[in-house]
């Protein structure tokens, strides 16, 4: 099957796996990791990570007209010089604090 569709291909009598079969495997285990964390009996932090993770870079928004106020409101989430995991668990604990709030989602240009 990966054979009809170009997903493995045959150099030199060497199997590769092209980059789009590549992509679509990084996108079936990021999907996958909040389910693993879980099943692994992981603390909520770990399992919240893992999905805001697997969410992409699609979290936050940067509208052309408002740049710099994102900016402002993106590196509020990296106070200590967090990193990225620290910084989307913060994200996402406080919107949990704010009943999760499309208010505040949009004050932090966060997708809603």
């Amino acid at each position: 099957m990966f054979w009809s569709c170009d997903a493995i291909t045959d150099t030199q009598q060497q199997r590769h796996i092209t980059p789009l079969t590549q992509a679509v495997t990084d996108i079936q285990l990021l999907r996958s990791l909040p389910t693993r964390a879980f099943a692994a009996q992981c603390s909520e932090e770990i399992v919240t990570i893992a999905a805001m993770v697997s969410a992409g870079s699609g979290i936050f928004y940067r509208p052309k007209d408002k740049a710099v106020f994102a900016d402002n409101a993106h590196q509020n989430f990296h106070r200590g010089n967090v990193g990225d995991h620290l910084a989307l668990l913060t994200v996402y604990n406080s919107w949990a604090e704010t009943a999760f709030s499309a208010q505040w989602c949009y004050e932090n240009y966060v997708q809603v």
